[in-house]
């Protein structure tokens, strides 16, 4: 059988899979410990935080991590507004988000919040936003038709009216993005980016989200960094270098490298793998 639905998942690739291995038989410690065994879990779990905040372009404190791209995209956004009195507030998402996104603002919708679903573009949102709007949520990449949204575009809308003083902010899901175009999330100008270690030959169960205000924002207060995430999440870390890496070779073109053996009429495994990327 061909695999090629890489936007639902990947496989776990082999690098990644030795050493999720390697963590369950080697670092059993409950990270928060004081003690030896919980401080090597520590040190694991902080190398693979660091790991993913450099191919990220955050710093390591910015870093959240959570249990899947759902959660994420529920933390962003639950976590932003869960201070914010929902009532005569507004939020605008885009009518291509993911269910992720979609339901969670259908949800705020339900508790009070004026709810936008605007056109994926600038002028969409553009033409959304009203003083009370506290959040905009665009996705990075579509997971059905893999267009790229203009992510840098709409930030500086955003950011053009907090500088004006409204108390607005940015959230992309970048789950269908992350390690298959250049992500730089404060070169993008994002205050709130999610993505998943499943998307990239990495665990499923294994995500993150980047808060570019630190905790200030506010979604720090509803995720915990557990002690079985802990270890799972030092797989993540493994992913992105092999990610980043796949990236340096040249490789990520699998769409390309796909249509190209198909008109080659290619029927063997042996056949499919033996085809360069150039």
């Amino acid at each position: 059988m061909f695999y090629f639905d890489h936007n639902a998942t990947t496989p776990v690739a082999c690098e990644v899979a030795k050493t999720f291995a390697a963590a369950l038989s080697e670092v059993s410690g409950n990270a928060s410990s004081s003690h030896r065994a919980g401080q090597q879990a520590r040190s694991r779990l902080e190398e693979a935080r660091v790991t993913i905040a450099r191919s990220l372009g955050c710093s390591a404190q910015e870093l959240v991590f959570t249990s899947g791209g759902t959660e994420s995209d529920n933390l962003a956004i639950f976590g932003l507004t869960q201070n914010i009195p929902l009532r005569g507030k507004h939020v605008i998402a885009t009518s291509i988000e993911h269910p992720a996104v979609l339901e969670t603002v259908r949800q705020l919708g339900r508790d009070g919040m004026d709810v936008t679903l605007a056109a994926p573009s600038v002028s969409g949102i553009a033409q959304a936003i009203r003083p009370e709007t506290v959040l905009v949520s665009v996705m990075h990449a579509n997971n059905e038709t893999g267009s790229i949204q203009p992510i840098r575009e709409i930030a500086r809308l955003v950011k053009e009216r907090r500088a004006s003083g409204q108390q607005i902010f940015f959230h992309s899901d970048g789950v269908q993005a992350f390690g298959k175009v250049p992500v730089n999330v404060h070169e993008l100008g994002v205050d709130l980016y999610s993505i998943s270690a499943h998307k990239i030959y990495g665990p499923k169960g294994c995500s993150s989200c980047t808060d570019g205000y630190k905790g200030r924002v506010g979604i720090y207060q509803v995720m915990p960094v557990t002690e079985a995430l802990g270890r799972i999440i030092m797989e993540g870390g493994n992913a992105i270098d092999i990610a980043d890496q796949a990236a340096k070779e040249g490789v990520w073109d699998l769409r390309r490298a796909g249509l190209e053996k198909i008109k080659q009429g290619m029927t063997s495994i042996d056949e499919v793998n033996s085809v360069t990327i150039e």
